[in-house]
Parts: C-alpha cells; structure tokens; sequence
C-alpha cells in the first residue's frame, strides 16, 4: 500500500470516481464521508481552510481509504479538523461519525498505515475528532499510537436510531405515530409528497425553511437556515443527492397546505435524519414532527435499510430518546504530538472561540 496527499480542491476534485467506487464497497460508508458532502463543504467554507491535506492509501491503483483533514484560517489554530467540522457555530452543518473511509475487508491494514503515517507525519502535531463513533477505525488508530502521543477522549452525546430490516412495526415510533395516522388518513386531501425534479428539490427545500423558520423564529432572533452559508452548501447538496438517487424529502400537506417538511439522506445503507420543520397551528393535532420520522422510517425499511438514524444529542434524555430503541455513545476525540501541543491547541482554541464572539 502506498500513502498520496491531495492539498488542494482541484487534486480532491480529480478523485471524485475514485471515492465513490470507494465508497460503494466501504465498511464504514456514510453520507459525512462521501465524496459530495466533503467537497460541497470545502467549497462554500473555503474561508475556514488554510489548507488541505486529504490522505489517500491506495493498493496498486485502487484507492481503498480516505482520511480528509484540514487546517484553520485561524492565526492560532496548529490542529488538524475533519473536514466538515470546525466552522464557526452560527453556521456549522454538524457533520458526524468522523473516520477513515476505508474498504471493506481491509481495515487492519489501513490502521496500521494510518498508524505509521502519525508517527512520522512532522507536519500533523495535532487533530481534533468532535464527533466519533464506538466503531470508529480511529479509535482503534488511537491504541497504536506511541504513549508520547497525547491522547483526549470523552463521551459527548449519543446516537438515536431505530433497526428497520426487518420492519418498523413494534417500534416506539410506529406506536407513537398510529393514532396521529389514522386522524392523518381522515383529513381531506392528506398526502405526503417527494420532489420529482431539481426545480421540486428546491421548492421542498424552501417550504422547510419557511417551516423551520416560522417554528424557530418563536424563540431564537435568527435560525440556522437564515445564515448564507448553511444554505448554499444545503442548496448545493441536495441536487448532488438527487442526482445519485441519496436524497429523500417529503412534505406533508393536508389540503394544499404545507404542515411539514423532512429532509433525510441514504447514508451507506441507513437513512439519516437531518432536519425538519413542521406547523404546530395546524389543527386537528397530528403530531406533524412524528409522523415525518414514521413515514421516514417506513422507507427506509422498505427500502431494506439497517436503520433509521436519527444522528447524535448531547444528551440521554433527548426527545429522539422517545422515538427509538436504541442508542450508542458518540465521542469526543483529539490527539498531539506532545503534552506543550495539547495545552496549546486547547490554549488557542480559546482565544478563538473568544475572539469569534467578541468580534
């Protein structure tokens, strides 16, 4: 196996068919990891990036596993973030489950060379994980790692989702869900629709925003769909998954009008949960924002899918908790290459933190 870098959109631009053959046969597949959401982020938080360094392992020609790091524009960032992470709050996308990408079959050998390429990378002193899975291939990078090495890790929320294989029928959410369906299935003109077209793609997408806004808007001065970047990068987004067939977005209407809106993605073989809105005016009360998971949920075990996620909360007790039966913790990971390194980087992430909100 050979190790190559790209460092820059264009060389990450040149490996797209290779990342998405790479894709289809990885052990660890998921939307966060894929070609478009990787590239799609660069390219509308190009402000956050100094520069790239996308590790690529190939075997002979073929590329079997994918680590994409980047560094701050910060004047005090000396880490390395997953690319997809680390933007500023006000419009981060809450990319999740960081870790190599890597085909099946061939996961010891990845890590011993990622393992390798740490010990010896000079230039990497530091990386920072906020959101890793307990099957990461980077957790288990981490007990490879000389006891020179730095090591945090903590537990920070957990991961919602319900088992759809073999059906959704004694789930938590299909109970929940059944009276408010058959008051659903009563109303005149009850449907739920999907985009058929790019130009219906972001006409769904506006009517969730209109949704999300009108709900959030109660309590919060701005929302997250109200910021620029947030919502190029979504808008960019879901054409690249409707057009390979990854993007699943309904709307509930009830005589023409618009009750909620849903937006998911085919996540390697789980559908993910990502955003929402619903109108909580509408009367009869049909519980819109759970019949939006039911009917979510629903394709996804039609589909045969392993699961319904509904992604990670900071905490135990979410509402998603109420919907599903099962959980996993989620961490927290970063690793330098000394203790000084660290003490620095949480020193500086500080000071940045601090001077984002002052400024």
């Amino acid at each position: 196996m050979r190790v190559s870098v790209a460092d820059s959109i264009e060389q990450l631009q040149a490996l797209e068919n290779d990342w998405e053959e790479l894709y289809g046969d990885a052990v660890n597949a998921n939307i966060f990891l894929s070609f478009d959401w990787i590239f799609t982020w660069l390219k509308h938080y190009s402000f956050n990036v100094s520069h790239v360094r996308i590790f690529c392992v190939w075997d002979d020609s073929q590329l079997v596993a994918v680590l994409p790091l980047y560094k701050k524009t910060s004047r005090f960032s000396i880490e390395y973030w997953f690319i997809g992470t680390g933007e500023p709050e006000a419009c981060e996308v809450c990319s999740e489950y960081q870790d190599i990408l890597c085909k099946t079959g061939l996961e010891a050998r990845v890590v011993n060379v990622f393992s390798e390429l740490f010990k010896n990378e000079r230039n990497i002193l530091g990386l920072r994980l906020p959101n890793v899975r307990e099957n990461a291939l980077l957790k288990a990078l981490l007990g490879k790692l000389p006891a020179r090495f730095m090591i945090e890790q903590r537990a920070c929320g957990q991961r919602f989702f319900i088992p759809t294989k073999n059906g959704i029928a004694a789930t938590k959410l299909t109970q929940k869900s059944r009276r408010y369906l058959n008051v659903f299935n009563r109303l005149p003109q009850a449907m739920v629709t999907e985009p058929q077209s790019e130009t219906e793609v972001i006409e769904s997408f506006d009517t969730l925003t209109a949704l999300h806004n009108a709900r959030w808007q109660k309590r919060l001065a701005t929302t997250i769909f109200e910021n620029a970047h947030f919502n190029r990068f979504h808008r960019d987004l879901i054409i690249k998954l409707f057009r390979q067939e990854r993007l699943s977005m309904m709307i509930i209407k009830v005589e023409e009008r618009d009750i909620a809106a849903i937006y998911c993605m085919q996540s390697g073989n789980d559908m993910v949960y990502y955003q929402s809105g619903h109108d909580d005016s509408f009367r009869p009360n049909i519980s819109a924002g759970n019949l939006s998971h039911f009917f979510q949920a629903s394709k996804a075990a039609n589909k045969h899918f392993d699961s319904y996620d509904l992604l990670a909360s900071k905490s135990a007790d979410s509402y998603k908790s109420k919907l599903v039966e099962c959980q996993e913790p989620i961490y927290s990971i970063s690793f330098y290459r000394s203790r000084f390194l660290r003490f620095l980087a949480n020193f500086t992430l500080r000071i940045e933190r601090l001077t984002s909100h002052t400024s």
